[in-house]
């Protein structure tokens, strides 16, 4: 459930704003699973991830949103072992570190979008950060082993890992290359 939260959690920064305040009206109906809130939140992705999908198959271009927070959460998975941590755990925790690289990298036009998504984050039972993953997991998470793994990941050009990063919900910068090292600690 908590994996399936942290997808959750990255389409609402791919949507906008109406789905995220409606996860942020509705976050103690989510946690209790609330089945009508459920069945909006889940038709609202899976239409979000269709129209995305239907608009660019080859991911060739605005598909790539869908990779918000993967290439942290790629390295995180690697890093810590196969099935140590829930892919969407790890993907929660990756668009809070892809927050804060928006934000030293002078993209983030939003400043209130990562205290949101923290608190929303938090709410949902979910790591806000990578910091918090490494304390709720007890996974050390080397900065050095995710850099290793993020050159490695599929969306890295000649070694050079590319990000998406949130300019504000709905709105996403593509294909960014940055140093991930301050983003790492």
């Amino acid at each position: 459930y908590s994996s399936g939260l942290g997808e959750v959690l990255k389409t609402a920064l791919i949507e906008g704003e109406e789905l995220l305040a409606r996860l942020e009206a509705n976050v103690t109906a989510i946690v209790t699973r609330h089945a009508e809130v459920m069945a909006d939140v889940i038709c609202r992705c899976v239409e979000t991830k269709a129209r995305v999908v239907a608009a660019d198959p080859l991911e060739a271009g605005q598909r790539k949103v869908l990779n918000l927070g993967h290439t942290f959460a790629h390295a995180i998975e690697q890093t810590a072992g196969h099935g140590v941590i829930p892919h969407g755990v790890a993907v929660a925790a990756g668009c809070g570190a892809a927050l804060e690289a928006a934000a030293a990298a002078g993209l983030l036009q939003d400043a209130a979008l990562p205290e949101r998504i923290r608190a929303l984050s938090r709410d949902l039972g979910l790591p806000a950060d990578l910091a918090e993953l490494r304390d709720s997991t007890g996974c050390a998470l080397p900065a050095d082993e995710l850099i290793a793994a993020m050159r490695h990941d599929k969306k890295s050009v000649a070694g050079a890992p590319r990000f998406v990063l949130p300019r504000a919900a709905g709105d996403l910068a593509l294909d960014v290359e940055l140093d991930p090292t301050p983003h790492l600690s």
